[in-house]
């Protein structure tokens, strides 16, 4: 029995990480990972954390995030010498 590596080993690499972003943040990136990650636009986060703010523990939770959630790998793109 031949056992295929490959197709798991393909998922834990191609698997979602909850990270903050670098590229579009405004703060601290929390909302964009958030976004990234769930595949919706950070606005949205961005009103629920403002909302959150006024109802009590939106701060909070922000800077709870900001201290847990890691930052994005940079990933180097390969750049053309002309």
């Amino acid at each position: 029995m031949c056992v295929n590596y490959n197709n798991a080993l393909n998922k834990i690499i191609s698997m979602k990480r909850l990270h903050r972003n670098n590229t579009d943040c405004k703060i601290a990136g929390i909302c964009s990972g958030i976004g990234d990650y769930f595949e919706i636009d950070p606005v949205i986060i961005r009103l629920l954390f403002l909302l959150g703010l006024f109802l009590g523990g939106g701060l909070l939770v922000y800077i709870i995030g900001w201290i847990i959630i890691p930052h994005k790998e940079k990933t180097i793109s390969p750049t053309v010498n002309p």
